[in-house]
């Protein structure tokens, strides 16, 4: 299992155990055995399409914020700073904006 096959279940095991549901409800959802979600989670099975859309149908919650949610938030993160880099360059685009302004006006009246 890699690195990001590992993030994805780790999610997914967390939200479950958040959402008090048992390794056998997911069993139950799926048509497997709570031996095979055992195993899923630790990655020596793994899993299907369908099984992750009727997991995450069980869970409430969209497939990709289920198992990809380490992905989404770091979008989010790089968002939110790209974000902030585009605030600040705009704050310092305005400053050097009115320091031209008020040096030209300077000129003009001279």
């Amino acid at each position: 299992m890699n690195l990001q096959e590992c993030r994805r279940l780790n999610h997914y095991r967390k939200t479950r155990k958040r959402l008090n549901i048992t390794q056998a409800d997911v069993a139950k959802v799926i048509g497997k055995t709570p031996q095979y979600v055992s195993a899923l989670e630790r990655g020596l099975n793994e899993l299907s399409y369908n099984d992750a859309y009727l997991i995450s149908r069980y869970f409430g919650m969209s497939p990709d914020a289920l198992f990809l949610n380490d992905a989404y938030e770091r979008i989010s993160k790089e968002k939110e700073l790209w974000k902030q880099l585009d605030e600040e360059n705009l704050h310092r685009k305005r400053e050097e904006f009115e320091k031209m302004f008020q040096k030209h006006s300077k000129s003009s009246i001279e």
